[in-house]
């Protein structure tokens, strides 16, 4: 009983370190994605999004 315990939580464990992969795959593409959004922007619109953020007071 206890082993199958151990089992099904080593299982579990897997399964989440799949899932934690996966998402942290995602997240450098959509960071690649929003630079080159960025990139576009500010080509198109002739701006520097930072120095425009730098200039609001928040």
């Amino acid at each position: 009983m206890l082993g199958d315990l151990r089992t099904s939580t080593s299982n579990e464990n897997e399964m989440l370190r799949k899932e934690v992969e996966v998402l942290q795959a995602d997240k450098v593409i959509m960071d690649e994605q929003l630079i080159m959004v960025y990139t576009v922007v500010e080509h198109k619109l002739g701006i520097n999004v930072q120095a425009m953020f730098d200039e609001i007071e928040i």
